[in-house]
């Protein structure tokens, strides 16, 4: 008894739908994150009032934003930079690395790099410094 398979081709209807299942069958490529690689605001506010010494704060935006405004104790990695991930590589792994830029996506991305050299506890600061100084919590500024 023979089995025939029909070949046909098939019309995408709809390409959202495509793209929604691409993503949750793991098909997403670099932008697919896990919600465990994020912290909200308030919980990093909290780790800065009683453990910033075991935390890095990483601001991930050019040194032109970083000197507008960033939180207390960041130090600026300018995802742009061609020396980006070199000096990623410098950062402690034993500590908690916490990353943020202006709204989130730079930071997931240098989370995934981060995790891709070997860091373990490495964090993306929900909704960025946009949703830091929407809460009202404390910024400073670099003045010349």
């Amino acid at each position: 008894m023979k089995t025939s398979v029909s070949k046909r081709k098939t019309k995408i209807r709809n390409p959202l739908l495509l793209l929604a299942t691409s993503l949750l069958s793991g098909c997403a490529g670099p932008f697919l994150f896990s919600p465990t690689d994020d912290i909200s605001c308030k919980e990093v506010l909290k780790m800065l009032n009683s453990n910033k010494e075991k935390m890095v704060l990483v601001d991930v935006r050019a040194p032109g934003e970083f000197k507008e405004e960033h939180i207390e104790n960041a130090i600026n990695v300018d995802y742009f930079s061609t020396s980006f991930e070199e000096t990623l590589s410098q950062l402690p792994q034993e500590k908690m690395i916490v990353v943020y830029c202006k709204h989130g996506l730079r930071s997931k991305n240098t989370v995934k790099i981060l995790k891709n050299m070997g860091y373990q506890k490495v964090f993306s600061m929900k909704g960025g410094i946009a949703e830091w100084k929407a809460r009202g919590y404390p910024l400073e500024k670099i003045h010349d």
